[in-house]
């Protein structure tokens, strides 16, 4: 990732919104499961995509700060828990 883009990047991860964003974003990559779908090579290829992209931007947050990850995580867990007024 160039200058600019680790830059921006770095901005945005100052909002609590925009890490969980960014966190979302990552849980729907399906980062860390693995995206191998017995007999559909369409589907794999298609998982493995989705995969990429979700590397891509954890590599980055790690390259700004290897940390911040766990934080995100807290923070997203935080927000898509319902609250009792919720309900």
């Amino acid at each position: 990732m160039n200058k600019k883009y680790k830059w921006l990047l770095k901005q945005a991860l100052q909002t609590r919104e925009a890490r969980i964003f960014l966190y979302h974003v990552l849980h729907a990559s399906r980062l860390f499961e693995h995206g191998f779908v017995p007999g559909d090579a369409q589907a794999t290829a298609f998982h493995a995509g989705q995969r990429s992209i979700g590397f891509f931007i954890y590599d980055a947050i790690m390259e700004i700060d290897p940390n911040l990850f766990t934080k995100m995580r807290a923070e997203y867990k935080e927000f898509s828990e319902p609250k009792k007024e919720d309900n």
